[in-house]
This record gives C-alpha cells, structure tokens and sequence, in this order.
C-alpha cells in the first residue's frame, strides 16, 4: 500500500484579553480514512489476475492496521486534548461527520474509541 495521507487542522479560537490570554473555545481536525485495501485491480487481457494479498477485507474496506492507525490518531487526540473534551464524549459537545463508504464510518468509529 502506498503511503495514506491525512490532514490535520487545529483551529484555535479565543477572546484576547488585556493580558493577551486566549482560551481554547473549539478544536477540529479533518483527516482521511485509514489505510484501505485498493478499490479495483487492473488486468492485461492475456495475463492471468494477480494473486490478491490481502485476504483480511473485501475490496476498498479498511486494513487491520489502517484501523489500527486511526485508532492510535484517536489516542493522540484523546492525549493531547482530553482535558478539553473530557472523560466522556457529550452529544451536545461533538459532531463527527463521514462519507457513505464502510471505510470512512470504520475510521470515524476508530478515531472516536481512541
């Protein structure tokens, strides 16, 4: 698998005081889904297909260790920013939003058991 990409955005907004200090009011992030199997294979009309090497999921789902990746992302948003969204994920306090796709909804479910 080729390297997978994500991006992270942190968005710090606060209220500047006389004294210059901010409070962190929210945090988003946005990143793609983990590491996934491909899609589709190409063949050549006279070569025979290529032995499949992965056999842990179907075609475009998610790897055991592209799971894996988004569940440790998960930590580290859980260890950097759990004194901000606390011990326990509130409704009122957080949206995730995902594609359609089996993968992107795994990699959600990952991020959020992280």
């Amino acid at each position: 698998m080729g390297l997978v990409t994500y991006t992270l955005f942190i968005i710090f907004l606060g209220s500047a005081e006389a004294q210059s200090i901010t409070t962190l009011q929210f945090v988003e992030f946005w990143f793609r889904h983990g590491e996934r199997l491909p899609t589709d294979y190409v063949y050549f009309p006279k070569d025979p297909p290529p032995p499949v090497p992965y056999t842990e999921a179907e075609a475009g789902e998610l790897t055991n260790r592209g799971v894996k990746m988004t569940f440790l992302r998960g930590e580290f948003i859980r260890k950097n920013y759990g004194d901000f969204l606390g011990t326990a994920y509130k409704p009122s306090q957080i949206r995730v939003w995902t594609g359609n796709d089996n993968r992107t909804v795994a990699s959600a479910e990952a991020v959020l058991a992280g």
